[in-house]
């Protein structure tokens, strides 16, 4: 896994990331890798609020690099984190541009149980 400054490196590792999404990020990282050869890019962890809710803030959520993933590699990522994890009615990540550039955002809420698919062999 790559990140894109020593800042958000030390983010990862401090200790306050929800140990879920910490969770997510290694298992992504290790499926993209041992699949395809690519190295993820986190680029946010923490920041100062943006918007109402922010999961950013209360390091529940992180951005992934993808101007530079092939298109096989996002769908694959898109799949493996579709099929692997689930949080009820609520989407674990999403692909989105907010005017920084097209990223994933991977981020797990207070209110709900991300979990580990029990059906795996799909």
């Amino acid at each position: 896994m790559n990140f894109k400054t020593e800042e958000i490196k030390t983010q990862f590792h401090i200790g306050k990331l929800d140990f879920r999404l910490s969770f997510i990020l290694y298992s992504l990282d290790n499926y993209i890798k041992m699949n395809y050869n690519y190295d993820i890019t986190v680029t946010e962890i923490w920041r100062a609020e943006r918007h109402p809710g922010d999961v950013h803030t209360v390091w529940r959520a992180a951005d992934i690099r993808t101007y530079d993933m092939p298109d096989s590699i996002k769908q694959a990522a898109c799949d493996y984190l579709s099929h692997v994890f689930y949080t009820g009615d609520k989407s674990t990540f999403i692909i989105h541009d907010t005017g920084l550039g097209l990223h994933f955002h991977i981020q797990v809420d207070s209110d709900s149980d991300t979990m580990i698919s029990n059906n795996l062999e799909k």
